[in-house]
């Protein structure tokens, strides 16, 4: 867990939280090159300061031994921009893809990067030709929540977290929607849910889930984790959160799993559970991690942006840094924050 925080001015934010592997992507998040591209990350509409003029990215990272891939929003083309940078030479970085439509998640199989939209999934080369583009079913339920969120590769499938019709599979041979998964997301009470984060352990699938509706009774909309398999008829597990000790699962939400211990960013917070406490039978509470720090005497807060991702023993994302505990309407930056776990 987390206990002791350790503050750097440069633009990324480090949790220490995992073990990872790959040296050239721990160099490149915690160099110059990577605190740059998160600058990009908070765009000001005027030079007031005004908070409320703050337009906010949510950048979205996929990666091999050689290159790393990402998605940002473009404040000044008005679009998303899929970038491509060598662990070599991380101070350059080429923009490879533009799309008018918002970028959910990318993800890197091969030679191939497969990029989600609100409806859709764009296959692209790594020199960013557009190769294919695969239409994503939608429900018959008509609601501006109810989309596509985020994708794994896993058994030679790209599997969607589709919203209120739970799993889409697409095989990434032959590039065609093979099945669906419906996870009981239309649940008895009437109440409806949305699968909207997917990562993956070993063999088993791990998947966020948000309640959609709302009710005045005490009947709610499953909010929560499932776990399930590839299969297409493998068991799925629920597992409730407790709301009152541990709130709900937002629509922007991201996961990775560390060894056994489930890793959210919980539309900015940071939280994890052990997955070995999960139990079907009983709501259970997940921790949330402080990301508070003193600089020069004040109080700043980090809010987490995005995909984040798990390596050599630290959890590293963009952040907005905010001054918390004044009267005045400050500016918002982008900043480092380490949160160790000694």
């Amino acid at each position: 867990m987390f206990n002791r925080i350790v503050l750097t001015l440069v633009s990324a934010f480090v949790v220490t939280t995992a073990h990872g592997q790959n040296s050239s992507i721990y160099d490149y998040m915690n160099s110059e090159s990577f605190s740059r591209f998160c600058r990009d990350s908070i765009f000001s509409r005027n030079s007031s300061g005004v908070p409320s003029a703050y337009l906010i990215a949510r950048p979205n990272f996929s990666w091999n031994d050689l290159e790393l891939f990402s998605s940002i929003r473009d404040f000044s083309q008005r679009n998303f921009k899929i970038e491509k940078t060598a662990l070599v030479a991380p101070y350059s970085s080429k923009t490879i893809y533009r799309v008018q439509d918002k970028v959910y998640d990318i993800e890197l199989t091969g030679d191939r990067l497969w990029i989600l939209l609100e409806n859709r999934v764009d296959v692209i080369s790594l020199d960013g030709h557009l190769l294919n583009s695969i239409e994503l079913p939608s429900s018959s339920f008509d609601h501006k929540y109810d989309r596509a969120f985020d994708m794994v590769s896993m058994g030679g499938y790209i599997i969607v977290a589709n919203g209120l019709r739970g799993l889409a599979y697409i095989d990434q041979e032959t590039e065609y929607l093979q099945f669906e998964r419906d996870l009981g997301l239309s649940q008895p009470n009437g109440h409806k849910s949305l699968a909207v984060s997917i990562t993956k352990s070993a063999d088993q699938l791990y998947i966020a889930v948000s309640g959609l509706t709302v009710s005045s009774n005490s009947d709610k909309a499953f909010n929560g984790i499932i776990r399930t398999s590839l299969e297409k008829n493998s068991v799925v597990e629920k597992f409730s959160i407790s709301r009152r000790s541990s709130g709900v699962i937002s629509i922007i939400t991201k996961m990775r799993v560390d060894d056994q211990t489930l890793v959210l960013n919980n539309w900015g917070s940071i939280q994890s559970v052990d997955l070995g406490r999960l139990r079907p039978s009983k709501e259970f509470n997940i921790g949330w991690t402080p990301t508070l720090f003193e600089e020069s005497g004040l109080s700043y807060h980090g809010e987490a942006l995005g995909e984040f991702l798990v390596y050599k023993g630290e959890f590293l994302s963009c952040a907005k840094i905010s001054q918390v505990k004044t009267t005045k309407r400050t500016a918002k930056r982008a900043g480092r924050l380490r949160l160790s776990a000694f």
